[in-house]
């Protein structure tokens, strides 16, 4: 059997899925407090299977005529709501699955997904978030979504499962998109101000990237914006053209290469592109970072926030990631990190040797190697284990953003 389970978390409103939901070729489950009402267009209506860790009202628990219980077999209070909803008790196969069994607090989604798959069932997601601090309330009610699960735990399980195509994500192109979508992001700019949302606060990372070209080179600034990081460019002595797609930049720039899609500009035509905090705004990013490799001759230069640092907190922003989500999607010759202005600590920590990928972040900030930090991993390209801990700055939390050479295709 296939199974939809649709989680409440506020991705569940990234893309109108409601009609491929209604439409699924197997059984729609549906978690505790859910909410459809006013959400038919991004969750649907139907339901197939209610799957539940609480008790609630009588009139809810018995409009589904199939019900699950996920609450814990040996508490009291749980064994009576069971019964007196009359569900049946999938088993508590997170106890037996690795990932988990340490696990206290596991979502009702993830003892779902667990048992599912450990019965052979095949499994598609909607509405689950993959960070762990991707907001914390569900989309229907902002109801806190609980602080006694390991969202870290989880974050890795359904990860990985994505990675080995043991499950499925409904609405994500892989061919366009690196990771599934948090949301539809909020447009930049307004008639008032364009560059609202577009201010430049990259310099750090402008002139890194102008360290990487050479006399001559012709740049083009996709996301050019408020025009701040292609002035940056052009004041280091390189020809530099920018383009974005809003047409109301031509006030700031005349210059200014306006389109809808990069797929208009030839092949090698200029020899960098830059990308400046702009990946993490576009809906289909993999397709237009494989327009950007086609472009350059020399290489492609990304930056963007890294996401288990930034939560992906700004509404403008409809995905981030994870250090190792990044490498492994935009597979770069060189990862580097540091403060999101790019100013302060910029550090290699990543760099691809052949068929491999060698982690260089035990150096420390600054790539100052410490005594007791001399050991470097080496990971197959596209394969950096989401466990891999980043977190060697100076403050000693996560590094904050990410930088990126790409070769060209």
């Amino acid at each position: 059997m296939h199974y939809l389970l649709i989680g409440n978390g506020p991705s569940a409103l990234a893309s109108e899925q409601g009609a491929a939901i209604d439409a699924f070729p197997g059984q729609v489950v549906r978690f505790n407090n859910y909410h459809t009402k006013n959400y038919e267009k991004f969750v649907g209506s139907r339901t197939d299977v209610w799957a539940t860790c609480d008790s609630y009202p009588p009139g809810k628990v018995y409009a589904h005529k199939a019900r699950w219980w996920l609450g814990s077999e040996s508490d009291a209070n749980h064994a009576k709501t069971r019964e007196s909803v009359g569900a049946s008790i999938p088993e508590p196969m997170w106890r037996k699955v690795p990932e988990l069994a340490e696990n206290d607090h596991p979502s009702s989604g993830m003892n779902l997904c667990a048992w599912l798959l450990s019965k052979g069932h095949e499994v598609t997601l909607w509405g689950f978030d993959f960070m762990q601090n991707l907001r914390d309330h569900h989309y229907g009610d902002r109801a806190d979504r609980g602080p006694w699960h390991e969202h870290k735990k989880e974050f890795l399980y359904f990860q990985n499962l994505l990675d080995k195509k043991e499950i499925e994500y409904l609405g994500w192109n892989k061919r366009t998109q690196g990771i599934p979508l948090v949301r539809q992001p909020v447009p930049c700019g307004t008639d008032a101000n364009i560059t609202a949302m577009r201010e430049h606060s990259q310099p750090g990372w402008y002139q890194w990237a102008c360290e990487q070209f050479t006399f001559g080179d012709k740049i083009l600034d996709v996301g050019a914006g408020s025009c701040g990081g292609l002035t940056i460019i052009r004041k280091a002595g390189f020809d530099a053209l920018g383009f974005d797609q809003d047409q109301r930049l031509l006030q700031i720039d005349p210059t200014l290469i306006i389109a809808p899609t990069l797929a208009d500009i030839g092949n090698k035509k200029f020899d960098w592109v830059t990308c400046i905090d702009v990946i993490e705004h576009i809906v289909d990013d993999v397709e237009a970072f494989h327009h950007m490799c086609r472009i350059a001759r020399k290489g492609v230069i990304l930056s963007t926030p890294n996401g288990e640092r930034s939560g992906c907190r700004n509404t403008a922003h409809c995905r981030e990631y994870t250090i190792a989500q990044f490498a492994n999607v935009f597979k770069p010759r060189e990862l580097w990190s540091g403060s999101p202005d790019g100013l302060v600590h910029r550090t290699k920590l990543l760099e691809q040797s052949g068929n491999w990928v060698v982690d260089l972040s035990p150096q420390g900030p600054d790539n100052e190697l410490k005594a007791k930090a001399k050991a470097y991993h080496a990971y197959p390209v596209g394969n950096v284990p989401h466990e891999v801990a980043f977190n060697h700055t100076v403050d000693g939390e996560i590094w904050p953003h990410i930088s990126a050479i790409v070769d060209p295709i």
